[in-house]
C-alpha cells in the first residue's frame, strides 16, 4: 500500500468546463437522460413491480381500487400494505423522480415523513492524518446551522441511503482504489495539488478545487464506459475524465481531503430549466450560505445567484434529501 495516496484516502473518509451550450446539452445526457428518457413513458406500478417492491396481483388490487377514485396510486399502495412510503420514496429518488413520479412524490410526503433511519457508516478510513507536505489539518465545524433552501425548494431528509446503489458502489469501489493506487501519476499530481491548498481559507479552497476538477476533460458515459449509467470514483476520473456527476464526486472526494466535513457538501441532481436536462452539482455550505460548484460554469457562484436549476434529490455519506416546492 502506498504510503502518501493511502494518507489522502484516510483524510477523504472522514465522514472540463463546458465550451457551449450545444456540449452542455450533451453531459445533460450522459447519465440523466438515458434514465429519464426510459420513465418518461413508464408506468409507476410497473416500475415498482419490476423492482420487485410489490407483485403483480398487489398492483392489480390498487388499480381496481384506484377506479372511480381520485387518490394516487402510491397513496394506495401504502393504504393497503403493499409498500412502505419510505420504500416508494427511496425507489422514486432512485430512479431520479422523472416525470412519472414527480406528481405522487408532492402528494404522498404532505401525507407522511420521511422517518429517518440509522446512518450508513460513512465509507473510506475515519482516520485523521495530513495530506503530504502539509503540516496542519484544519477541520470545519459549523454552530446553529441550518441549511437554506435548495433553489427555494422544501427538504425532507432520511438517513437511510442504501438504495442509491451508483453512489454507495462508487464509495466502496472507491475506497479499494485508495489501498493500490498510490503508483497513479495523476492521483500523485491530485494529492500535490491539493496539499497546496491546505493551509487556504475555505472559501480559496473551494474555488480552487472547483477550478482544479473543471479542467479536467468532460466524456460521456456512453463514449467512457459504454453505458449509460456510470458513477466513477475520483480515481477513474482522474485518469478518463467524465460527464457531470463525476465531476461533482470528485470536487466532493477533494473538498473532504480537505477538512470539509461530509455534512457541508450534497451532490445535487438537478433539472436544467434553461437547457432542460438533468444535471448534477455539488453544493458547499458555510455560515454564509451555500455555493454552487458545477463543471458548466468557471466560476463558484452564491445558492442564491443561481436561477436555472429546480432540485430533485441531495446525497452525501451521512444522508439524503428529497427537495419539493417550499
Amino acid at each position: 500500500m502506498g504510503k502518501s495516496i493511502n494518507s489522502l484516502g484516510q483524510k477523504i473518509g472522514e465522514g472540463s468546463t463546458a465550451k457551449g451550450e450545444r456540449l452542455e446539452t450533451s453531459k445533460g445526457r450522459g447519465f440523466f437522460n438515458a434514465v429519464a428518457n426510459r420513465l418518461a413513458s413508464a408506468r409507476l406500478g410497473d416500475l415498482l413491480v419490476d423492482s420487485g417492491l410489490i407483485t403483480r396481483d398487489q398492483l392489480e388490487d390498487a388499480l381496481v381500487r384506484q377506479k372511480g377514485s381520485k387518490a394516487q396510486l402510491g397513496q394506495i399502495l401504502i393504504e393497503i400494505g403493499a409498500i412502505t412510503p419510505i420504500s416508494l420514496y427511496r425507489k422514486l429518488a432512485e430512479q431520479w423522480c422523472i416525470k412519472t413520479s414527480a406528481a405522487g412524490l408532492t402528494m404522498m410526503i404532505s401525507m407522511s415523513s420521511l422517518a429517518p433511519r440509522s446512518a450508513a457508516a460513512e465509507s473510506f478510513s475515519q482516520a485523521s492524518v495530513t495530506l503530504a507536505s502539509a503540516t496542519t489539518t484544519t477541520h470545519y465545524k459549523l454552530d446553529n446551522f441550518s441549511y437554506p433552501a435548495l433553489f427555494g425548494f422544501h427538504e425532507t431528509r432520511s438517513n437511510d441511503i442504501s438504495g442509491f446503489s451508483n453512489w454507495t458502489g462508487m464509495m466502496n469501489r472507491f475506497e479499494a482504489e485508495l489501498k493500490t493506487a498510490s503508483s497513479h501519476t495523476k492521483v500523485q499530481q491530485w494529492k500535490a495539488d491539493l496539499a497546496k491548498l491546505q493551509n487556504k481559507s475555505f472559501r480559496e479552497k473551494v474555488r480552487g478545487v472547483n477550478r482544479l476538477m473543471n479542467a479536467k476533460p468532460y466524456i460521456s458515459d456512453n463514449k467512457n464506459w459504454k453505458k449509460s449509467d456510470y458513477w466513477a470514483t475520483p480515481v477513474e476520473f482522474l485518469n478518463r475524465g467524465g460527464d457531470c456527476e463525476d465531476f461533482a464526486i470528485a470536487k466532493y472526494a477533494s473538498l473532504r481531503a480537505l477538512g470539509v466535513p461530509a455534512e457541508q457538501m450534497r451532490l445535487a441532481v438537478v433539472l436544467d430549466k434553461k437547457l432542460g436536462i438533468h444535471h448534477a452539482i455539488l453544493i458547499v455550505y458555510d455560515e454564509n450560505g451555500a455555493y454552487v460548484l458545477d463543471n458548466q460554469d468557471k466560476a463558484v457562484k452564491t445558492l442564491a445567484s443561481v436561477k436555472r436549476y429546480k432540485p430533485i434529490f441531495s446525497i452525501n455519506q451521512q444522508s439524503w434529501w428529497l427537495h419539493k416546492r417550499a
